[in-house]
C-alpha cells in the first residue's frame, strides 16, 4: 500500500484519497495534515500508477494543496478512476486561471474550494497569510470559467465551522450569499473533524450552535447520502445546495452526541460490519490481499479497537446517554 494512498468507507463507491503533496500555500491552524507523520513525496510516475494499480471507482486528489504539485494535471490526466475530486483553498487558482488545463477541468467530476470565512480579513485569519484583494473575484471567475468548459463539474465550497469565524445562523447565511455570488453548485459546512488540546475550543457544533432554529435540520437527518455523515438542508437557498458534513461518534468524542447520534454511529458501525463480513467492504475491495479486520479508531483510549469492541463501547455511551446519573450531571453542569 503506497504510503500516500488512504482509502476510506464510502457506503456504495469503492473510494481512495490521494495525499498529492505535504505542501501548502496556507497555514490554516486546525489542518489535520499538517503534523501527520506520513511520508507522502511520491513520484509522479508511481502516484499514477499506484493509483492506476488500485482501481478505484473515486478519487480525492487532497494535501497540502494539490494545486501546489507541479505536475497535478498528468495526474488527473493519466488517473484512471471514473469520478476525480480535488480539493484546494483557491489561492492558486486566483494567482493563475489557467493553472489546470481545459483537458484537466474536463475530467473532474468536481472540485472542493476550501472557504473558511465570508470576508477576506476573515479568509487571512484562517490561513495564517495575506491573500490577493481581488481573492473571491478570482475564485468566481474560476468557477465561470470552469463552468463553461465542463457544465457537469460540481464545484463546491467547503466551509470549516470555528469558533469566532463561523459560528452562528447569520454567518452561515453569508457563506450562502457568498456561495450564490461566486456560482458554486454547493456550499458544505463542516464540522472540525480532527482537534486535540487547546484546539478543542474552536469547535462548533452544527445543531447547537449555527442550526439550532432551523427548522429542517431534523429533517435533513434522515436523509442522509452516501457518506453517511452529510446532511442537506433544504430550503436554505433556491440557488446552491446546502449541506452539513458531521463528525462521527465512531471516531470522536470531542461533540456531546446526542441518543439519536449515537444510535445513527451505532448502525453505520453495523452497516461497515456487514460489508466487512460479507467481504466487500472498500478496504477488501481495494486490497483482496488485507490480512487483518477492519480496526475502529477510538479516540477516548487513542487506541484501535475490534468491531465487537466498538460496539460495546459505543452500548456503553448510548446507555450512559440515557441513565439517571447523565441527567443529574447535565442538570448541574447547567446550574455551574
Amino acid at each position: 500500500m503506497n504510503d500516500c494512498m488512504c482509502p476510506y468507507y464510502s457506503l456504495n463507491k469503492r473510494t481512495l484519497n490521494v495525499l498529492t503533496t505535504m505542501r501548502c500555500n496556507a497555514q490554516c491552524r486546525f489542518c489535520f495534515e499538517r503534523d501527520t507523520a506520513r511520508p507522502c513525496e511520491a513520484s509522479t510516475n508511481d502516484l499514477i500508477a499506484a493509483i492506476n494499480a488500485v482501481g478505484a471507482e473515486e478519487i480525492g486528489l487532497v494535501g497540502g494543496d494539490p494545486l501546489v504539485h507541479p505536475e497535478i494535471n498528468r495526474l488527473i490526466l493519466e488517473s484512471n478512476a471514473k469520478d476525480i475530486y480535488l480539493t484546494t483553498n483557491g489561492i492558486a487558482l486566483v494567482e493563475d486561471i489557467g493553472i489546470l488545463e481545459p483537458a484537466s477541468i474536463r475530467k473532474l467530476m468536481g472540485l472542493n474550494i476550501s472557504i473558511h470565512a465570508p470576508s477576506i480579513a476573515g479568509l487571512q485569519k484562517v490561513f495564517g497569510r495575506e491573500i490577493p484583494a481581488d481573492y473571491f473575484i478570482g475564485v468566481g471567475a474560476w468557477c465561470h470559467y470552469a463552468k463553461r468548459l465542463n457544465p457537469a463539474v460540481d464545484l463546491r465550497i467547503h466551509c470549516n465551522l470555528q469558533r469566532g469565524v463561523v459560528d452562528s445562523m447569520s454567518n452561515a447565511q453569508e457563506m450562502i450569499r457568498l456561495a450564490e455570488s461566486l456560482g458554486v453548485d454547493t456550499v458544505r459546512f463542516v464540522e472540525l473533524q480532527s482537534l486535540a488540546g487547546k484546539d478543542i475550543e474552536m469547535f462548533v457544533d452544527a445543531k447547537k450552535d449555527v442550526f439550532k432554529n432551523f427548522e429542517s435540520y431534523s429533517e435533513a437527518l434522515l436523509n442522509p447520502n452516501r457518506d453517511g455523515c452529510i446532511r442537506y438542508l433544504p430550503r436554505l437557498s433556491e440557488r446552491v445546495r446546502t449541506e452539513i458534513k458531521t463528525i462521527c461518534p465512531l471516531t470522536t468524542v470531542v461533540k456531546d452526541f446526542t441518543v439519536e447520534e449515537l444510535e445513527e454511529g451505532l448502525a453505520t458501525l453495523e452497516l461497515l460490519h456487514q460489508r466487512e463480513v460479507e467481504g466487500n467492504s472498500p478496504l477488501r475491495v481495494l486490497y483482496p490481499d488485507l490480512r487483518v479486520s477492519t480496526r475502529y479508531d477510538d479516540s477516548l483510549t487513542n487506541e484501535q479497537r475490534s468491531y465487537e469492541e466498538m460496539r460495546e463501547l459505543m452500548l456503553e455511551r448510548i446507555a450512559y446517554k440515557q441513565s439517571p446519573e447523565y441527567e443529574i450531571r447535565k442538570k448541574d453542569a447547567e446550574i455551574a
